[in-house]
C-alpha cells in the first residue's frame, strides 16, 4: 500500500510557487506568516492560512481556507468559499468560476470573476454592531451548456439576478459559519475599533469579548454582478 508523503517532504520552493501561483490567479489572497501573526495579535480580527492537500503523493493543492479563533484552528472552508471571502474583502484579481442554471430552463452557463470591489458600513442597531457589505463582482460568461442556447439581453439579466441571489446566500452562509466558530477572519471587529472606538472601549475591549459578540452581530450582503464579456464579445 502506498502512503502519501507528509507535507514536510514536499519541497518548500514548490509549495511557495504553488501559493504564489494561486495568488496571481485570484485563487487565494496574499498571505504569509507575518500577516498571520499580525492578525493573531489583533483585537478585532482572526487569522487564516491556506489549507493544503497532497494529491498523487507529490502534487499539492489549496483545498480551502483554514480559519482560526485566536491561535486555534477551528474550521476549513470549501475551495469555492475562498472566492466568497475574497469578494467580501474586495481582494483582486478575480479568478473563481461558477456554473449557474438559467431560471426556467435546463441550460447553464459558467461565470468567471475577473474583478471585485467592496465597501463595508457599520451602524449600531439594538445595541450591537450591524454591517452592510456592498460588493461588485465583474466577470465573463465563458461557457454555456448548449451552443443552440441564445444569450439574449433578457436571459443575461436573469443570469445576473441568479448569480447575485446565489452569491448573497453563499456569502451569508460563510459568515454565519465563522460566527458559530467565533472566528472573525473578515476583520469586522477592526471596523468597530476604527469607526466606533467609544463603543468598543465601553462594551468590548478584548478579543475574547469580541468573539462572544461576533456570534450575534448581523451582516447584510448586497452583491452586484456585472457581465463584461460573453464568450469573445464585450458588453
Amino acid at each position: 500500500m502506498q502512503v502519501a508523503p507528509p507535507l514536510e517532504r514536499i519541497p518548500s520552493l514548490y509549495l511557495l510557487a504553488t501559493l504564489d501561483n494561486a495568488v496571481q490567479m485570484g485563487k487565494f489572497p496574499v498571505d504569509n506568516l507575518g500577516l498571520f501573526w499580525i492578525a493573531s495579535s489583533s483585537k478585532g480580527r482572526d487569522p487564516y492560512l491556506p489549507y493544503i492537500r497532497i494529491r498523487n503523493q507529490e502534487n499539492i493543492e489549496i483545498a480551502g481556507l483554514a480559519y482560526f479563533s485566536g491561535d486555534k484552528m477551528v474550521g476549513v472552508t470549501q475551495p469555492l468559499e475562498i472566492g466568497y471571502f475574497m469578494a467580501i474583502k474586495g481582494i483582486n484579481p478575480g479568478g473563481y468560476s461558477v456554473f449557474v442554471q438559467v431560471p426556467g430552463t435546463d441550460q447553464s452557463v459558467m461565470f468567471r470573476s475577473t474583478h471585485r470591489k467592496s465597501s463595508t458600513r457599520l451602524t449600531i442597531q439594538n445595541g450591537k454592531p450591524h454591517f452592510k457589505v456592498r460588493l461588485t463582482i465583474e466577470g465573463n460568461l465563458d461557457e454555456k451548456s448548449s451552443e443552440t442556447f441564445a444569450l439574449t439581453p433578457d436571459v443575461i439579466d436573469q443570469i445576473v439576478e441568479e448569480l447575485a441571489r446565489g452569491a448573497a446566500k453563499s456569502m451569508s452562509s460563510l459568515i454565519a459559519e465563522t460566527q458559530r466558530k467565533e472566528s472573525d477572519i473578515f476583520g469586522f471587529g477592526e471596523y468597530v475599533r476604527a469607526k466606533a472606538p467609544a463603543y468598543w472601549n465601553r462594551h468590548i475591549k478584548t478579543l475574547d469579548a469580541w468573539h462572544g459578540m461576533y456570534k450575534d452581530i448581523t451582516v447584510e450582503i448586497e452583491p452586484t454582478i456585472r457581465i463584461r464579456r460573453v464568450g469573445m464579445k464585450n458588453l
